[in-house]
């Protein structure tokens, strides 16, 4: 999507706005108002092309407003922890609970619904690199723009945004297109930690699931 020039793509613009949120109660609330900052700004582009924002629930929710959620489309990409927590412990030993993100995704996805009465997007992560070819035109049906032409295929590339992140972007900087990867996981390796991650995490997981959209091709 971002070589398209279609769609001005916007990178995880809140992950530093939320490390600064937890230092302490007062660099939360400089935080509060910076995220509000980036909302605006965010906001005031989208008369010049449409945003696309992709960041981590965990990240945002803290600080988003009933007012933002209803000025935009919502859409959550899901992936089943038996194989997002193990790539995380493989980027991160000691990660936190909270950033496996499946609770946070939740918990937004239930105020999304909430505040705006209709049901956010969902859509699983395996079946669209499973069948990209019927499920991004579908997304782009469903949030009312035209599909450009080249966003099923681009050129390896790293992101401005990803300076300083580059180890935790490999693949998607060496991709060309949507592929599937093959589950080469060995459990039996697993420390408990991530086992339990996995399993707590699953009810999340499954919840999102069933709200999963069906996409029309």
């Amino acid at each position: 999507m971002a070589h398209s020039n279609c769609f001005n793509v916007v990178s995880e613009p809140f992950i530093d706005i939320y490390k600064k949120s937890i230092i302490s109660k007062q660099d939360f609330e400089i935080a509060q108002r910076e995220f509000h900052g980036k909302c605006q700004l965010l906001i005031e582009q989208s008369d010049e092309r449409p945003v696309f924002v992709k960041d981590m629930a965990y990240h945002a929710l803290p600080f988003l407003t009933d007012e933002f959620l209803n000025l935009v489309h919502n859409t959550f990409l899901i992936r089943d922890p038996h194989l997002s927590i193990p790539s995380l412990y493989k980027m991160r030993a000691e990660y936190s609970e909270d950033q496996t993100g499946f609770e946070g995704q939740y918990k937004l996805f239930k105020k999304i619904q909430d505040i705006t009465g209709e049901r956010p997007l969902v859509i699983d992560s395996e079946n669209l690199t499973r069948d990209p070819e019927s499920i991004v035109p579908s997304y782009f049906q469903h949030i009312g723009y035209k599909m450009p032409n080249d966003v099923l295929s681009w050129p390896p590339g790293a992101r401005e945004e990803w300076a300083d992140r580059e180890t935790w972007h490999v693949e998607a900087i060496n991709s060309r297109g949507f592929v599937m990867q093959p589950n080469a996981i060995d459990y039996s390796k697993l420390p408990k930690k991530v086992l339990k991650s996995i399993e707590r995490n699953m009810v999340f997981y499954e919840q999102m699931k069933n709200h999963i959209f069906t996409l029309n091709p």
